[in-house]
């Protein structure tokens, strides 16, 4: 699996959009089969056994091979063509369709196009970052925009126009409006 993360603007989310994007993917190095070793040799400190094993008196010890990790055999020589990492970049371009009404952080899960090793294609999370709107801040599904109003128009109440997302509305203000009120369109 590989995570992968975009930004898209305010109105894409809103209103949903395909994208295709360049995501950096690692497949198996075919060289060395994903070991990262062009050449391997048994491990003289345990014998190829990958443990050690250690005695005094009628105790004995087991321990893990702290030269080959347990695995009994060490890398002689690495991989040149993978650069001793076991996999090579491969990068490749994914088209994805970003749902409407898309929230901040959204994480979406593209099966099979996430990176290749042994054989096996992980999935791709793509991590959603929508940028803010000059005007507009969402709260889940609901939209504030900060009108600042005068004080004749608090009090005695007007009729206002207002951005929305498909142009103006009119907006009807209360007599007696408090600071900081909530008015829902």
């Amino acid at each position: 699996n590989s995570r992968f993360e975009i930004a898209i603007d305010f109105w894409e989310a809103v209103r949903g959009c395909e994208k295709t994007i360049t995501v950096p993917k690692f497949r198996t190095c075919e060289s060395c089969s994903g070991s990262g070793a062009a050449e391997v040799e048994t491990c003289s400190f345990c014998a190829g056994k990958g443990v050690i094993v250690q005695r005094q008196g009628f105790v004995t010890m087991q321990t893990t091979c702290p030269q080959c990790r347990g695995e009994g055999r060490k890398v002689k020589k690495g991989c040149e063509t993978c650069k001793h990492a076991g996999s090579i970049r491969d990068d490749g371009t994914v088209t994805v369709q970003i749902p409407e009404g898309i929230l901040n952080g959204t994480m979406l899960k593209l099966p099979g196009q996430g990176n290749k090793h042994l054989g096996r294609v992980g999935d791709l999370y793509l991590l959603i970052r929508v940028n803010p709107h000059e005007i507009f801040v969402r709260h889940g599904d609901n939209l504030t925009y900060v009108l600042p109003i005068n004080y004749s128009q608090a009090v005695l109440g007007a009729i206002i126009k207002v951005p929305a997302l498909d142009g103006e509305v009119e907006l009807t203000i209360p007599r007696n409006t408090k600071n900081q009120a909530f008015i829902v369109v």
